[in-house]
């Protein structure tokens, strides 16, 4: 009931948000999400025992995150790419000089770096995707609503196909309770969710085979996502990765599958719907 009754409140806010309010806002919240997964990575890092750099690395990922954000690029038709490779690499040197600067013997200091870059690419690299599709084009917050319907769809598919007629374990040694059957009731809800938004509410000009390749791509990739997260929670011997949302755990719980597909979708959607974007 709680994760019912806390979706029911979100939605409505979320979709308003990426629909109809202004990129600065959806930029924030962006921003804001970063920061409030990096902080949850960063505890189940500390959890698993190593000894990160929590602070610098949630500043990092917000500033990733915030960097694909900047109007002017957009406005003027250009990728945030190099300034964004620059970031990243004055992150990797901004990390390496913190950890030496901490001392220590040298495989701590590589654990320690390495979980902290990681971070960064995990949820600021991979987050900034999501900023990318909302400014795609004048459909971006459009898209990025097929981003969800996908993720979110075929994550509700699995967990009834699951609970109704699994058997067979997926990854056992990653997630126990997750099954092969989830996983293709969660692959044909994601197929669903294409073919309701793009083919009916958007009419998104991908063509039938285009739309089932960015469906089964999108979400595939947020399938791994989910079982990426898993393999950090049980690192760290944690259920969730927070308790922020109730009944849906942290919010890494509930970004970790966007995380994964997100790229998916941004270069996927580009290279299928071309002649529509341009």
């Amino acid at each position: 009931m709680k994760r019912v009754l806390t979706a029911a409140v979100a939605l409505p806010i979320l979709l308003t948000l990426v629909l109809h309010a202004p990129v600065w806002a959806f930029v924030g919240l962006a921003v804001a999400v970063a920061a409030v997964a990096a902080h949850e990575y960063f505890a189940m890092v500390a959890a698993a025992g190593i000894k990160a750099e929590p602070l610098l690395g949630t500043l990092l990922s917000m500033a990733v995150v915030a960097a694909v954000g900047v109007p002017d690029w957009h406005q003027a038709g250009e990728s945030p790419g190099r300034e964004v490779t620059i970031l990243l690499t004055a992150a990797v040197l901004a990390v390496l000089v913190a950890m030496l600067r901490r001392g220590g013997e040298l495989a701590t200091v590589i654990a320690g770096a390495g979980a902290t870059l990681l971070g960064v690419l995990y949820v600021g690299l991979l987050g900034a995707y999501m900023v990318s599709i909302r400014l795609l084009n004048d459909s971006g917050g459009q898209i990025f609503v097929l981003l969800l319907a996908i993720v979110w769809g075929s994550d509700t598919g699995a967990f009834v196909a699951g609970k109704l007629w699994g058997s067979h374990k997926l990854s056992p040694r990653i997630s126990p309770k997750k099954t092969v059957e989830g996983a293709l009731g969660g692959t044909v809800a994601g197929l669903l969710a294409v073919a309701v938004v793009s083919g009916y509410l958007y009419r998104f000009p991908l063509g039938t085979a285009g739309a089932i390749a960015l469906g089964l791509a999108v979400t595939w990739a947020g399938m791994v996502g989910d079982l990426a997260e898993s393999v950090l929670k049980r690192s760290a011997g944690v259920k969730d990765s927070g308790s922020l949302i109730p009944g849906h755990g942290g919010i890494l719980d509930r970004v970790d599958s966007l995380l994964f597909a997100a790229p998916v979708m941004y270069h996927g959607f580009k290279w299928l719907a071309k002649r529509y974007l341009e």
